[in-house]
């Protein structure tokens, strides 16, 4: 039996004699299709979000994927034009695509789409659609999310990590963690979280036990919300990774 086409092929095929893994893999497949389906329709907090263009594409190489990215919202022109984090609508990396898959290879996860020897990580948001534009100062940034939004939106990844069921969250940026936090009921400051190493921490989420490791934005400069960095960024994301390669006996 193989893979429907609405499935963007992963860099592995499963043995045909393998049916049992091959039948659950189709499985989360329909799942996150119909999910990705119904994000994509949803229009709950218009017209004060932007919705993506185009629905997310099922990635094959995902679908056993130990490990879950999860960011603050799309980029302006980034997934939500695209349908595939990391990536621009030709394909290519975006420039925190890049930073991050630099940092992905050494334990044989990539996000680049012509990687044709990695896992790809199961990537999400804390929020499934851009908020827009607001002014920091001289500065432009995405707007800060009403708690109604984060409310609502948490159902969606819930269900992700339900259909996926990673062994290891990692939160990229302040936003995503102290977001993500304010959802499950924890008082996280990103910075304390960067300082007190606290990675690696065992979080449950439902049914669900996840170690939860805590990392700057791809997109990141040295400084973010005004956070200093303990260490330069690929030092952080070399040893963050580096625990995710242990945890995971890769």
């Amino acid at each position: 039996m193989l893979l429907s086409g609405w499935i963007t092929p992963g860099p592995w095929i499963m043995p045909w004699w393998d049916e049992d893994i091959q039948e659950e893999i189709i499985d989360k497949a329909d799942e996150l299709r119909k999910l990705y389906q119904e994000i994509f329709q949803c229009r709950y907090c218009q017209p004060k979000v932007f919705a993506s263009k185009v629905p997310r594409r099922v990635m094959e190489n995902t679908l056993n994927s130990e490990i879950v990215l999860m960011a603050q919202a799309p980029s302006e022109c980034g997934v939500r034009i695209s349908g595939v984090h990391w990536n621009k609508e030709d394909g290519t990396l975006t420039k925190g695509g890049k930073f991050l898959d630099n940092r992905l290879t050494p334990i044989a996860y990539s996000v680049n789409l012509h990687n044709n020897t990695a896992t790809r990580p199961y990537t999400t948001n804390v929020l499934q659609c851009w908020t827009g534009r607001a002014r920091d100062g001289k500065r432009k940034r995405d707007r800060d999310p009403e708690e109604m939004e984060l409310i609502y939106c948490a159902k969606w990844w819930r269900k992700e990590l339900e259909i996926i069921q990673p062994k290891i969250m990692v939160l990229l940026g302040a936003p995503a963690t102290e977001y993500f936090a304010q959802v499950i009921g924890k008082n996280w400051v990103f910075a304390e979280m960067l300082q007190n190493k606290r990675q690696g921490e065992h979080i449950p989420i439902g049914d669900i036990e996840l170690k939860i490791f805590f990392l700057p934005h791809p997109t990141a400069g040295y400084k973010e919300r005004n956070v200093p960095y303990p260490r330069k960024q690929s030092q952080l994301y070399q040893e963050a990774f580096q625990q995710v390669k242990e945890n995971l006996n890769l």
